[in-house]
């Protein structure tokens, strides 16, 4: 297994997933051993990327795929990750709607603001 294969693929896949487009030198990637995709998984969950690297996954064709098991457990983690970043939304619309009727004008720098730019 070659760490940086796995290393190669987590980037190929996190900026497919930025960018929405197809992951680039597919053969320097593919196929992966699924330890390597269980390596390519917790790389994204340590990075909290795990959501923008999925995306990417989504951009494969089908027989490029993680396995079965490991791309539900990822979907089910990404499904909780978009609610969450919902219910997140909500609350920062609720608070900048209390300041504003205070008079005060919150700037947003990091975090869901910054995740509002991506696709």
């Amino acid at each position: 297994m070659s760490v940086t294969k796995v290393y190669y693929t987590f980037f190929a896949l996190l900026k497919s997933g930025l960018w929405g487009t197809a992951v680039k030198d597919r053969h320097l990637c593919f196929p992966l051993a699924v330890r390597e995709w269980q390596e390519v998984y917790v790389m994204a969950k340590q990075q909290t990327v795990e959501a923008l690297v999925f995306e990417g996954v989504l951009q494969l064709d089908s027989s490029l795929m993680p396995p079965k098991d490991l791309l539900l457990r990822w979907a089910v983690r990404v499904e909780k990750i978009e609610q969450y970043s919902r219910f997140m939304d909500k609350v920062l619309a609720d608070q900048v709607s209390f300041f504003a009727e205070k008079g005060i004008y919150p700037v947003l720098l990091k975090g869901q603001g910054v995740a509002a730019v991506y696709r």
